[in-house]
C-alpha cells in the first residue's frame, strides 16, 4: 500500500512498506514525480504524479 508522507507546503515523500519510492510536489498548479533519478513534470493531478512513481519505481524492480 502506497502513502503519502508530507515533507513540505506543497511536497510529499511517496512510501510503500516503509521505503521512499521517490517524490511529489505540486508548483504553480501542475504535479511533478521524481524517483529514481528520473523526473517528470507537468501532471495534472496528485493522483497522476503518484502513479507515474509507483511505475517507474516498479519498472527498475
Amino acid at each position: 500500500m502506497t502513502e503519502l508522507r508530507k515533507t513540505g507546503a506543497n511536497e510529499y515523500d511517496v512510501v510503500a512498506n516503509g521505503w521512499v519510492l521517490g517524490r511529489v510536489w505540486n508548483w504553480h498548479g501542475r504535479w511533478s514525480a521524481e524517483a529514481n533519478g528520473q523526473t517528470h513534470h507537468g501532471l495534472k493531478s496528485r493522483k497522476e504524479a503518484i502513479a507515474k512513481v509507483e511505475r517507474i519505481h516498479g519498472s527498475k524492480q
